[in-house]
């Protein structure tokens, strides 16, 4: 368990070559993440009651208000984008929905008091929550799954103290622009106003 969460730190903090991040499928840190979720059952009462007690805790999480977050007026606005994607993604139309649904969760987990989600935590939980074909959607560039992983970086605005996150946002979303058709760059603006790129 140990071993999984610092692989998933050095790939945060790995050199990022650029326009390289999916050449290959998936960044790997979201390969390693999802990884580090499969805790056996048999250790998981253990787990809980050890000094993981406090990783673990946004495994527990359950759903809460959206209204929490006080910006989740941009994320809603991204349901026009998924509920008529183009046709060739017509049909991935849930895993989209599935991952739009968590990314809102995610950042109303951070303005939710009882919830105690750090940003980086919060888009860990979304990692962890997303649908698989949302992750097979990345594997494919698909630019409605790029506009979904640049609007969960801004969950990282909150984790500058995180030393090996240090740039890590700014380069999701640069890649995510550098794979969309010019027609999606709009639905970026969010992201990149957040970070100050534009």
């Amino acid at each position: 368990m140990v071993f999984s969460a610092i692989l998933t730190i050095y790939s945060f903090a790995a050199p990022k070559d650029a326009g390289r991040s999916f050449a290959e499928g998936p960044p790997e840190w979201i390969f390693l993440h999802r990884g580090v979720g499969e805790i056996p059952c048999l250790w998981q009462s253990w787990l809980e009651h050890s000094f993981f007690e406090r990783q673990l805790h946004r495994r527990r999480l359950q759903p809460v208000d959206t209204c929490f977050n006080p910006k989740d007026y941009r994320l809603h606005s991204l349901e026009g984008l998924i509920t008529s994607p183009p046709l060739e993604e017509a049909n991935d139309a849930p895993a989209y929905e599935g991952a739009l649904y968590w990314l809102r969760q995610a950042y109303a987990h951070i303005y939710n008091p009882e919830s105690m989600l750090a940003g980086k935590y919060a888009l860990l939980f979304w990692i962890e929550r997303v649908p698989q074909g949302y992750i097979d959607l990345l594997s494919l560039q698909r630019s409605c799954a790029m506009v979904s992983l640049a609007n969960a970086a801004v969950l990282l605005k909150r984790a500058s103290q995180s030393w090996y996150l240090d740039g890590f946002a700014e380069h999701i979303i640069t890649e995510a622009k550098q794979m969309m058709g010019f027609e999606y760059w709009t639905w970026l603006d969010y992201p990149m106003q957040a970070y100050g790129m534009i």
